[in-house]
């Protein structure tokens, strides 16, 4: 019977062929074949730098300047899910939305490189930690002193679930109330 199949096609059939019969053979000797799975360097891969600019959870007003504040800082190598992982759950490990998600967040992207080494978005991750100083970042924001842990962002969502805002007092609002009193004390006396 003759073959009509061009050539190359003959060749590939063939080598096909030969390459079963030779998985087979080595199966039969030394258990099933294993097949090498083909990765694809990390260095190859679109990189994204991003930051959240977020509503602040105690502002009621939401003045422009005043009742915003950057929120949150990451990097990913895939966009479009890590920001349905922050606004809607799931993902890889089903983990719950982030407890910032409902402060009407707004996505700005600061560094993005079509191939993109991991240890220069990390670099930049950190320079914009350093420079923006959100609340919600856990990692590498240990010296912010307006970082918001997730456990406390966690309680602040419940309470604006339940009465519609949620206080946020620290340190820097205690003294600032005591500079103003201190001011109308001097005033009046």
């Amino acid at each position: 019977m003759k073959d009509y199949r061009p050539e190359w096609t003959q060749d590939l059939v063939a080598f096909r062929t030969r390459e079963r019969m030779r998985m087979r053979l080595d199966e039969g000797l030394r258990g099933p074949a294993r097949v090498p799975r083909v990765t694809v360097p990390r260095w190859t891969l679109y990189g994204e730098v991003y930051a959240y600019r977020t509503r602040k959870s105690h502002a009621v007003l939401g003045i422009p300047f005043l009742g915003w504040h950057w929120g949150y800082v990451g990097q990913t190598r895939n966009p479009k899910a890590r920001h349905g992982e922050h606004m809607n759950g799931g993902g890889r490990y089903g983990k719950e939305a982030a407890a910032w998600s409902d402060l009407s967040p707004r996505r700005y992207r600061i560094f993005h490189m079509r191939r993109c080494p991991q240890w220069l978005l990390n670099f930049v991750e950190f320079l914009a930690i350093r420079f923006l100083c959100p609340v919600y970042n856990e990692k590498l924001n240990r010296g912010n002193p307006r970082r918001i842990s997730r456990k406390r962002a966690r309680r602040q969502r419940s309470m604006r679930m339940r009465l519609g805002w949620a206080p946020a007092l620290h340190l820097g609002h205690i003294f600032l109330a005591l500079v103003w009193l201190a001011i109308i004390v001097g005033v009046i006396a």
